[in-house]
């Protein structure tokens, strides 16, 4: 299915958002101010930058002046039902901002949502529980609470069973 393609609120005509995640610009005129000569601005896509927090963001221009925005909150105005005070990465990225992963939701709907983002496995959602038969525990959580996926003798197995949870979150 091709990408959906919508123009930003607050700045139609000028940027539009895609339920990828992806930002462009459009073709344009612009005036400059100094000269008073109008030329064309070709459009084009936009490389967004990560914030501090791991969030993708960028900077949109309107008459001159720059307004840096997070492209989550982008995708969740434009592709998004609903409403809420924050918008939930639902497989726990800061970094996917499809629209089939994000969700608005209540601030205490997201910290229920939190996902470890460093720990020793290296995988998020799963752990190594030593002394097992089965070491590696897949794990996630389902309205707010810890919910085991199961035990597998190999992180490969236990990653797969938290990816395969993932996807049944994202199509509930």
């Amino acid at each position: 299915m091709p990408e959906a393609w919508i123009d930003v609120s607050g700045f139609e005509g000028t940027y539009q958002i895609s339920d990828a995640g992806n930002l462009r610009s459009l073709d344009r005129t612009v005036l400059n101010k100094g000269s008073g000569c109008v030329y064309p601005l070709k459009g084009k896509t936009l490389k967004p930058r990560k914030d501090a927090d791991g969030y993708l963001i960028t900077d949109l221009w309107k008459a001159g002046k720059k307004t840096t925005v997070k492209i989550h909150r982008l995708v969740a105005a434009a592709f998004t039902p609903g409403a809420g005070p924050e918008v939930d990465h639902i497989n726990g990225q800061r970094d996917d901002n499809r629209a089939l992963n994000l969700r608005w939701a209540s601030v205490s709907q997201n910290r229920a949502n939190s996902h470890t983002r460093k720990n020793k496995s290296g995988v998020v959602g799963v752990r190594y529980c030593e002394g097992r038969k089965n070491p590696w525990q897949a794990y996630g959580r389902v309205n707010g609470k810890f919910k085991s996926l199961g035990l597998f003798p190999t992180k490969q197995l236990a990653e797969a069973a938290r990816q395969k949870h993932i996807q049944e979150v994202m199509n509930a």
